[in-house]
């Protein structure tokens, strides 16, 4: 990512491409979790208005025009993780089940079983290191990648490498 304004858009391109192959798949929205680490999103949309709400809604309005002939069977996300997405009981028949998959960050599920775990780390232009080194340590090195794959059935990596201008431009 090369482009300050490019950072949600681009998101947004790369999560819709996921979330489309996993509805493809019949797999069931509340059974899916797109997982940032905290830091990486604090340092990148700290400047962009709502953060991850905004990109929720970004997202939501791409998955709706790609299914504009079936509005009702859309994929949606949410930022939440109670009986909207991942924590539903799912009482009633999947069929008319409302799920949405989530979108949050690695700390807000651990401890959960997640069919499947959407990581989408950051990298700096040399493809190798991470936004964010604290006190000499990564923060996402092992702890993160353990934490997604530990109760996923399915996790795919989604490493997302930007432009050295960019971060520059934000001060990282």
């Amino acid at each position: 990512i090369g482009q300050d304004d490019e950072i949600p858009n681009t998101l947004v391109q790369i999560l819709v491409t996921v979330i489309t192959d996993v509805f493809k798949r019949n797999i069931h929205n509340g059974e899916v979790a797109i997982l940032f680490d905290d830091k990486d999103i604090g340092l990148l949309l700290s400047e962009e208005p709502a953060g991850l709400d905004a990109l929720v809604t970004l997202l939501n309005k791409s998955l709706n025009n790609i299914c504009k002939k079936q509005k009702k069977l859309a994929p949606e996300v949410t930022r939440s993780i109670d009986n909207e997405s991942i924590l539903n009981p799912h009482t009633d028949s999947l069929l008319r089940c409302k799920c949405k998959s989530f979108l949050g960050f690695v700390d807000e599920v651990k401890g959960l079983t997640v069919k499947i775990s959407v990581y989408v780390p950051f990298f700096r232009s040399d493809g190798i290191s991470p936004l964010f080194v604290d006190q000499s340590f990564v923060s996402r090195t092992s702890p993160y990648y353990k934490a997604v794959s530990r109760s996923s059935c399915e996790v795919q990596i989604q490493e997302i490498i930007l432009n050295d201008e960019l971060l520059q431009m934000r001060g990282i």
